[in-house]
């Protein structure tokens, strides 16, 4: 897959060794390639976007989502893996996601200023990912330390500091939550939800969906996408030969998946910083 590469402005990030790319104001992974292939391409009716800030949640809604869009076919999930979804961040050319068969499913960080126009039309579904940004800051944190080519090298405060200023990647956190919950025919999964109440978040993602499931059928997409389940395929995830470039040999891509582990990083002041940003 030919990309053309786009000029796009490099930053020096307080916390980061290589800095990062930054387009408009927000800062980007150095992965990001192109971003005008994610805004030119024609949205269809029939397409389903996911959206989210990193690290809450949404390798485990777009399994959901896969699954219950084809039927519960988890034999066929566990193949080709990177076919399922169009990652639109580092840049896919048009042609190829113009040649993707219907219905097309997208998943994507970027904030909504570098998507295609068309996303407002209420034809269209959006799902969008939401957690707790303090539990997202703290897997964030390890997550960082563990790229290639965009290793964070600072203190988890110095993490807290990017947030803040809205120096993380896609951010500001803030306005990337507000812009995306507000388009039509979205449906907002909550992290939290999934893990307290997983039968009735996953019965109404169905529902948005147009699959009415049944409670056998909810209990075997639990399991399916239990923790565990995810976490034994985190080293078929690692061991992809086109990863390397990416991801560290000791990266933790599943680290925790619980709710409140930001209480043994955040002090009452760091605590307060996040609970105020806006």
């Amino acid at each position: 897959m030919n990309i053309e590469i786009e000029n796009i402005d490099q930053v020096e990030v307080k916390g980061t060794k290589y800095g990062m790319k930054i387009r408009d104001g927000i800062c980007l992974p150095n992965g990001v390639i192109n971003l005008s292939y994610s805004k030119c391409f024609s949205l269809r009716d029939d397409d389903i976007l996911i959206s989210s800030f990193p690290k809450s949640g949404t390798t485990w809604t777009n399994e959901l989502v896969w699954l219950i869009i084809h039927n519960l076919d988890y034999e066929n999930s566990q193949k080709n893996v990177d076919k399922k979804f169009i990652w639109l961040d580092p840049g896919i050319p048009t042609k190829i996601i113009d040649d993707a068969n219907s219905p097309r499913l997208f998943k994507n960080h970027l904030p909504l200023q570098f998507l295609p126009s068309d996303i407002k039309s209420e034809k269209i579904k959006k799902i969008y990912v939401l957690r707790n940004p303090k539990d997202m800051l703290v897997s964030t944190f390890h997550f960082y330390k563990k790229l290639v080519k965009d290793e964070f090298t600072g203190e988890f405060k110095d993490l807290v500091d990017l947030f803040e200023e809205g120096k993380t990647w896609y951010g500001p956190w803030w306005s990337h939550v507000d812009s995306f919950v507000d388009l039509p025919n979205t449906f907002l999964v909550i992290y939290e939800d999934l893990i307290k109440k997983p039968n009735e978040t996953i019965k109404s993602l169905g529902e948005f969906l147009g699959k009415n499931l049944s409670d056998a059928e909810i209990e075997f997409l639990i399991e399916s996408t239990s923790f565990k389940k995810m976490k034994d395929s985190e080293n078929t995830l690692k061991n992809d030969p086109k990863h390397s470039s990416i991801f560290r040999s000791d990266l933790v891509f599943f680290r925790k998946g619980e709710i409140g582990d930001w209480k043994n990083y955040f002090d009452e002041k760091m605590s307060k910083r996040i609970e105020n940003v806006n």
